[in-house]
């Protein structure tokens, strides 16, 4: 019996979605892709169009995915970090039902974990290569057609721009009015690290990714408190260490990271 290839499953679920297009309840991020003066796109339009899909399944998990697993590893290894979160977070709601979008965008502490955890566990070691047209960049002349491309991860972790810039520390992302912020971060280069990239190719994913993020950290912290694996000899399991467990793959190979979600007393 011959089996379909993977790509072949691609191509019919797309076709299958922009067939039932303006049929869903409500309309989904494809929906807006699809064009509206084409009821059938041409071939070339419809591989575009697969192609796209592709993107938004990998961009739309494996990063988020990344992200929520970066925020307990780091805050259960910053146990500091973790208290100023949950102080925030706790001292903010009422209830669950006040977690909304737009409540949880007004959370400093939050947004500065987030920015702090993406320096420390960058979605991706590399920036997104491009080709010169012939300019200069910071002083220096790039002949036309040569393809630049900067370390995001070295950029992130490099004393140059940040001090201890191996520690979890997400007071230097705060505004300097914030009693929270730390002076010993003030001259850190925050303008270098752009995690989404920058110009019309930056990630089309950050707005949809920011809010999520927000929610994420905003709806377990008030809900639960995070205990990392108990220690000792009788117990193998342990926070996973990011410069030895972790490797760079194309994607993060990540260790199993065991944590106990305790639901908070009210």
């Amino acid at each position: 019996m011959r089996m379909r290839s993977k790509s072949t499953e691609s191509v019919e679920i797309g076709k299958t979605r922009i067939h039932r297009r303006h049929l869903l309840d409500a309309p989904d991020y494809f929906e807006h892709i699809l064009p509206a003066e084409s009821p059938t796109p041409d071939p070339d339009e419809a591989r575009h169009l697969e192609q796209i899909a592709f993107q938004l399944l990998m961009a739309g998990f494996e990063p988020i995915a990344n992200r929520f697993y970066a925020f307990v590893l780091l805050l259960l290894q910053e146990p500091d970090a973790y208290a100023r979160l949950v102080a925030e977070v706790r001292a903010t709601f009422d209830s669950y039902a006040d977690i909304t979008t737009s409540s949880a965008a007004k959370l400093p502490y939050v947004d500065a974990t987030i920015q702090e955890s993406f320096r420390m566990m960058t979605t991706t070691p590399s920036g997104s290569p491009r080709t010169s047209p012939g300019a200069v960049v910071d002083g220096t002349y790039i002949a036309k057609g040569i393809t630049c491309q900067m370390s995001q991860f070295a950029a992130a972790r490099s004393p140059r721009h940040f001090r201890d810039p191996q520690l979890f520390r997400p007071e230097r992302w705060l505004p300097r009015r914030d009693p929270r912020h730390d002076p010993r971060y003030a001259a850190d280069d925050l303008g270098c690290f752009f995690p989404f990239n920058l110009g019309p190719r930056q990630c089309v994913g950050r707005e949809s990714a920011w809010p999520q993020m927000r929610l994420f950290l905003a709806k377990v912290l008030w809900t639960f408190d995070l205990e990392p694996p108990p220690s000792g000899p009788d117990h193998h399991r342990r926070l996973p260490v990011f410069d030895s467990d972790f490797a760079m793959l194309g994607m993060w190979e990540k260790p199993e990271l065991h944590v106990r979600f305790r639901p908070v007393n009210r």
